[in-house]
């Protein structure tokens, strides 16, 4: 499978999506920045100074809350929201940086790198143009050192087909995100992955 068959199921599903909804929630667009610019500015009091974002019930950071700030406060400085914030958000792409390079270089980190990579691709694509040059480049250059197929340990390189869930999908979005941003080459790994998940929906998705 390529990625031009991908795209093709892709549009189908859009068209599709067209004709069948959804159902317009009656909240405007506007109502649900606002939401989460609430939950984004009461979490930036908990970014440290080495930009990991620590759950303050627990006392340390935990597997996922660094990643989802970047990509919840990276979609809001996309849509014009949080700019002061833009410092701290340099701070903890930082510190999703650090996880991959270090995981790229054979130590583990600890964290499925999976999710993170779904939510800093997602934070470069929106707020990519309000980052500074030194970081966009460091971005590019910590992009281009991973192996796709080490890096995810939710993989075909380690799993079985029918072992591979919803962790394997958010690689696959950061990683088609990565591409079309032109940070990652394309090494197949999103075709190759791609298949084993559609066999596990039916025509309604």
């Amino acid at each position: 499978m390529t990625m031009k068959d991908i795209r093709l199921i892709l549009d189908e599903a859009r068209r599709k999506a067209r004709k069948l909804g959804p159902r317009p929630s009656g909240v405007p667009r506007e109502g649900y920045l606002n939401r989460a610019e609430r939950i984004v500015r009461m979490a930036a009091s908990w970014v440290d100074e080495g930009g990991a974002v620590v759950d303050p019930w627990r006392g340390d950071e935990a597997t996922y809350e660094t990643g989802r700030f970047v990509g919840a406060l990276g979609g809001l400085v996309g849509a014009g929201r949080c700019l002061d914030l833009v410092g701290l958000l340099e701070r903890t792409i930082r510190r999703l940086l650090d996880f991959f390079r270090r995981e790229a270089m054979g130590e583990d980190v600890g964290t499925a790198l999976e999710f993170h990579s779904k939510e800093l691709a997602w934070a470069i694509w929106n707020a990519g143009k309000s980052l500074s040059e030194e970081l966009v480049s460091d971005v590019r250059s910590v992009c281009s050192s991973w192996d796709a197929y080490r890096l995810y340990r939710n993989s075909l390189a380690y799993r079985r087909p029918s072992e591979l869930h919803n962790v394997n999908t958010f690689a696959l979005a950061g990683e088609a995100m990565f591409r079309a941003l032109g940070l990652r080459k394309d090494d197949g790994f999103v075709e190759r992955h791609v298949p084993v998940h559609l066999g596990r929906f039916d025509e309604l998705g």
